[in-house]
């Protein structure tokens, strides 16, 4: 919504093409943390016995990310246009970690 306002109120503050990337961020993790986090809230609801998690076998890349094997390569991004337009952020990696039980949670009571 800060972008569309953004536009709406000054089209020439915001930046298109190359410079029209905005992207929302509040630290850095690493998706190896996020898979450890995943495998060892798995275990605590009784879903899991490894704390570690494991890589993607072949037929695994194959079948769920269509042969892709840039999942889990290094990505950074800096919200610094974000942030020059207002962007405000308040959650930071561990609210990211923190929010892996309730989310495993809602996933398993889906299912």
């Amino acid at each position: 919504m800060l972008i569309f306002n953004s536009i709406r109120s000054d089209p020439e503050k915001i930046g298109h093409g190359r410079e029209g990337f905005y992207f929302g961020e509040n630290g850095e993790n690493t998706l190896y943390d996020v898979g450890k986090a995943v495998s060892e809230v798995l275990i605590t609801l009784g879903k899991g016995t490894n704390p570690e998690p494991s890589s993607f076998t072949d037929e695994e890349v194959q079948r769920y990310f269509y042969g892709s094997t840039l999942m889990g390569s290094t990505s950074r991004a800096r919200a610094n246009r974000s942030k020059a337009i207002g962007w405000r952020p308040i959650r930071t990696t561990k609210d990211l970690l923190a929010s892996v039980l309730p989310e495993t949670e809602a996933l398993l009571k889906d299912n």
